[in-house]
């Protein structure tokens, strides 16, 4: 009982942005509107839910794509989509950023304007 008691203490907060909320409902709109497969944006936002809310256990176990001012933005891959996530350590926060299609190019989306994270 113990070790799930320590194991809680060392959870992070999840905290999504404006940014990524709309564009995961844009996702969920064009696969379950567009596409017309209601089943699989679903099944992809679930999977999505899951890989996200496990970064509140291990937030450092993705790559650090771009780093300023000892503030890194890490990247998580669910599928074929990029997460990208800052962590404020001192307040035990994730903070999701945005979502992309790894097909889009978006490293120019995130190096244009860095000073925004």
């Amino acid at each position: 009982m113990n070790i799930i008691k320590k194991n809680l203490e060392f959870n992070y907060e999840i905290i999504y942005t404006k940014d990524y909320l709309d564009e995961l409902a844009n996702i969920y709109y064009y696969i379950s509107i567009v596409l017309r497969e209601q089943n699989i944006a679903e099944k992809l936002l679930t999977k999505i839910r899951k890989q996200v809310l496990g970064l509140s256990y291990f937030p450092k176990a993705n790559k650090v794509v771009f780093s300023k001012r000892n503030e890194a933005v890490h990247r998580l891959i669910v599928k074929k989509y990029a997460i990208f996530y800052k962590i404020d350590e001192l307040k035990k926060q994730i903070f999701i950023l945005h979502i992309f299609n790894t097909r889009q190019n978006y490293l120019n989306f995130i190096f244009k304007n860095p000073y925004d994270y």
